[in-house]
């Protein structure tokens, strides 16, 4: 067997740098089992997988339909383990096992653990979750969907988010969650080996000035940018656009970060600490999260809130899986290169991710906003339907 160089990261389809995609984490699990699929609309069970460079096509070469007839557009994320580890700075090194996970996750590495991701609610491990290929659109029948060449649906709470994800479906389909973006997140830093994801993956939709994109109906946020890349991480050239002004995808998840703000379920953030989970049963209902004892970083009046590019993350084994902003002063091309907006001190406050279409350089991986309130609903916001199998 040939060995597999891993220390070269990922190189993303960057237009504006004349980059083309290549990557040797394609051959290797569970990066090679990323990418997209439509599946059904009801039951969340796969259908049938587009191509791998283009995703107007079906793996034969055939059309594929991207538009909500044949089912739901989605990106496939494979189960896997990770282990985290620290220099004698504290500087965190996260790797992940490419060994596929039994049942129960007996057969990964020492000192590896299966993503609690990807854990069902009786402890066995899932072989896979979905999120949409594109950001969450509501239809006529008042279902979220994950198909091409629609707006987003914004100006949508949380909780009412979660429900069109479940509407006519059962509990396992919901939204996006702090633990799914968390494994998505990790897979993203340990293939590009950088903390400035804007830099190694592409800007996204994130330079276009507010009031243009509202008098235009938001038009410039229709999904399907990314359609001819495939399950490829990177961006193209579409509308007469460039980097900056057209949506980019990581390994078949377009608009991973930017073009519209995202809700995250399953944490809460109060002035205790962290409220958490990953039991999809028990989604926005704090009374049934586990609390984990911190101090958050926060305003030093109540109501307030404090922002800035982060330059540190919370140490805490128990959530060692997860990227927790704990400290700002940094820039955007410094530490995590990214922005933070923190939870405003005396309020339960619920999290969105990822930046919108006017904030420019503080978006990415690590962008997060922790100052909503779960009744907020604000014309930049909306989330992104995710399935569940067992």
């Amino acid at each position: 067997m040939a060995i597999i160089d891993l220390t070269v990261p990922t190189k993303a389809h960057l237009p504006h740098l004349n980059q083309t995609y290549s990557s040797n984490f394609d051959s290797v699990y569970p990066w090679k089992d990323m990418g997209r699929w439509v599946a059904d609309t009801t039951t969340g069970a796969l259908k049938y997988k587009l191509h791998k460079t283009d995703s107007s096509k079906k793996t034969d070469g055939s059309a594929a339909n991207l538009t909500g007839t044949d089912g739901d557009v989605i990106a496939k994320i494979p189960a896997y383990a990770y282990r985290v580890t620290y220099s004698p700075t504290g500087k965190p090194r996260y790797e992940v096992d490419t060994t596929v996970p039994d049942k129960y996750g007996s057969n990964i590495r020492a000192g590896f653990k299966v993503h609690p991701w990807f854990k069902n609610p009786d402890g066995s491990v899932a072989p896979y979750r979905t999120m949409g290929a594109f950001p969450g659109y509501v239809d006529a029948n008042n279902q979220m969907r994950s198909i091409a060449g629609v707006i987003p649906t914004r100006s949508i709470t949380q909780a009412a988010a979660l429900d069109k994800s479940r509407q006519g479906r059962n509990t396992r389909f919901s939204i996006d969650c702090k633990y799914g973006i968390a494994a998505v997140t990790l897979l993203f830093l340990v293939e590009f080996q950088s903390l400035n994801s804007q830099d190694v993956a592409g800007r996204g939709k994130v330079d276009y000035d507010y009031q243009t994109v509202v008098d235009n109906g938001y038009v410039e946020l229709t999904t399907g940018d990314t359609i001819a890349l495939g399950d490829r991480t990177g961006y193209l050239e579409v509308r007469g656009e460039t980097n900056g002004k057209t949506s980019m995808s990581y390994r078949g998840i377009e608009d991973y970060y930017g073009g519209i703000w995202r809700h995250v379920t399953g944490f809460f953030v109060t002035d205790e600490g962290y409220h958490h989970t990953g039991d999809y049963t028990k989604f926005g209902t704090i009374g049934s999260y586990t609390l984990t004892k911190a101090n958050p970083l926060m305003g030093v009046e109540d109501g307030k809130e404090v922002s800035g590019y982060v330059t540190g993350m919370e140490r805490i084994s128990a959530l060692d899986f997860d990227f927790l902003p704990n400290a700002i002063g940094g820039a955007g091309n410094t530490y995590y290169c990214d922005n933070f907006w923190s939870h405003r001190k005396g309020q339960t406050n619920i999290a969105r991710f990822g930046g919108s279409w006017t904030h420019g350089s503080p978006c990415g991986v690590f962008c997060w906003a922790w100052f909503d309130v779960a009744s907020d609903a604000s014309v930049g916001v909306g989330a992104r339907l995710v399935f569940r199998p067992e």
